[in-house]
């Protein structure tokens, strides 16, 4: 029986031979190293192997026309290069070779490289060497890549680079910028990743925002977003979300009078398809807006009365997207406080109680992000009466529904549970009132729940009752308290996934 490091050899030997084998034997000599490089002298043959055969060795493979003979070297070399540091790359040939893999047309080979050239991100030192380098050039090449999963990667990392302030720069250094116009101008959908792009990079500083402006990108947006091309204005409506996440963006839109274009968009006749695609887009930009700023335009332009007079909209997506609209405006003690006053959660309140299917769901999202909201004496006071609007008794309510045979159901009133939690009012119906033995009862029982999904919304459920009434000023003092918290933290103890055992008796006949 051979040796691992004779076995290691033949691997080596056969490699520094390949000129002269076929694809096919490629293809198995290279399967036989991957096994190798997993094996327990794992180690020791990756440095075997890294000390006798050129890394730029396994590159060449990538250009090889089969491609049995590319994702066999792409496996090991993801394997190999685990061992290569970022300046293993600089010190070496190997640069040039990773240009090559950021090329090919095999996304997990470019994959593989990006994970590669990543690793600069460990060093301010590394991080400035791949700035001033050819191969940056190549990485925002990538966003153009037709994979997006690819692209994506590429872009996500171009961000982190502009975190850094010399790379910051390098993006919008002329040639670097001129590269992403001429990306932007090859098709619509790399005009609109190229523009994700800089509105992610512009939320970074308020520095990078003036530098994305002082290029010109940002007023790319809005000329978009007045095109006829439907597709790119919703996509601009996107972007304008991202913007509008800093105050010097919001400032922008407002400037650029965009804010008054969304506006007016709410507005629009729901007859026409586009109309509605478009009037959800901008019902979605003000779910987004900063309390602050949201608190001026309720007064300015009349937004809360605005979005509940879409509540009453005959448009299903119109109506669903504004009752999440308002769940993502009233997860925040100030908004809820502004949907209260203007008397916007009554309207939610009838679409609640006359709403069932899709419409009825996105109700009960919503009720768990008010219930979110941390408590505070005014806050208390609106969510017990929120609480109490929903039914003469709301506890049992929710329990029938977190019987429903669909899940999203399910999830949403676990969801209410967690958030609910929160607050004492919601603590003594869970644990002291005529509902309570069979609240839970219910929440205890694993059987209820099959899919690791649900058995993790149950736990989440027990562990926010229980640290929220083991925090409480109260605790569990009064009958029968140390028993209810004796019972959650077995729960808690047992983790999620617990299975109760039957012990099992046998029977012997004599």
């Amino acid at each position: 029986m051979s040796s691992p490091t004779s076995e290691t050899d033949g691997l080596i030997n056969a490699l520094l031979q390949s000129n002269t084998k076929s694809p096919e034997e490629i293809t198995e000599v290279l399967g036989v190293l991957s096994i190798a490089l997993d094996g327990p002298q794992g180690a020791q043959v990756t440095q075997a192997v890294l000390s006798a055969v050129p890394l730029p060795n396994f590159f060449t493979f990538l250009e090889s026309s089969s491609e049995s003979v590319i994702n066999a070297a792409g496996i090991v070399l993801e394997k190999l290069l685990r061992a290569v540091t970022y300046v293993d790359i600089v010190s070496s040939e190997l640069k040039d070779y990773f240009r090559l893999g950021l090329s090919s047309p095999l996304p997990k080979i470019c994959l593989l490289t990006l994970g590669q050239i990543e690793k600069c991100l460990t060093n301010e030192e590394y991080t400035i060497d791949l700035i001033n380098s050819p191969l940056y050039d190549s990485v925002i090449e990538v966003i153009g890549n037709e994979d997006i999963p690819t692209a994506t990667r590429a872009a996500d990392f171009v961000v982190k680079i502009a975190e850094n302030p010399n790379g910051l720069q390098a993006i919008f250094d002329t040639r670097r910028i001129a590269h992403l116009n001429e990306l932007s101008e090859r098709n619509d959908t790399l005009k609109f990743r190229v523009i994700d792009l800089l509105s992610r990079i512009a939320n970074i500083s308020d520095e990078a925002f003036h530098l994305c402006e002082s290029s010109g990108a940002l007023y790319s947006i809005v000329t978009i977003f007045h095109s006829k091309d439907i597709l790119l204005r919703l996509n601009a409506v996107e972007s304008f979300i991202q913007v509008a996440e800093t105050p010097t963006g919001y400032m922008f839109l407002k400037r650029t009078r965009i804010i008054e274009s969304l506006i007016d968009m709410l507005a629009l006749d729901e007859s026409d398809v586009v109309n509605v695609l478009l009037k959800c887009g901008a019902i979605k930009f003000f779910g987004r807006v900063e309390a602050v700023e949201f608190e001026e335009l309720a007064q300015t332009h009349e937004l809360l009365k605005k979005l509940a007079q879409l509540l009453e909209s005959d448009n299903l997506e119109v109506k669903i997207t504004t009752v999440i609209v308002l769940g993502n405006i009233g997860s925040t003690q100030r908004g809820l406080v502004l949907l209260d006053a203007s008397n916007t959660l009554q309207n939610f309140l009838n679409v609640y109680h006359a709403s069932s299917g899709e419409v009825k769901l996105a109700c009960l999202r919503s009720l768990s992000c008010f219930f979110d909201v941390s408590s505070s004496p005014q806050i208390t006071t609106t969510v017990l009466s929120l609480y109490a609007s929903l039914s003469p008794t709301p506890l049992p309510t929710f329990l029938s529904l977190s019987s429903s045979a669909l899940s999203e159901v399910r999830f949403a009133i676990f969801s209410i549970f967690v958030a609910l939690s929160k607050h004492s009012f919601a603590r003594h119906d869970f644990f002291r009132s005529t509902y309570s033995r069979g609240f839970l009862d219910f929440i205890l029982n694993r059987t209820t729940e099959k899919s690791k999904e649900g058995k993790e919304w149950k736990f989440s459920v027990v562990e926010a009752l229980w640290k929220n009434q083991e925090e409480s000023d109260e605790g569990w003092d009064w009958e029968g308290g140390a028993r209810v918290r004796d019972r959650l933290l077995k729960y808690i103890r047992e983790g999620p996934f617990h299975v109760h055992t039957e012990a099992a008796v046998a029977l012997e006949s004599g």
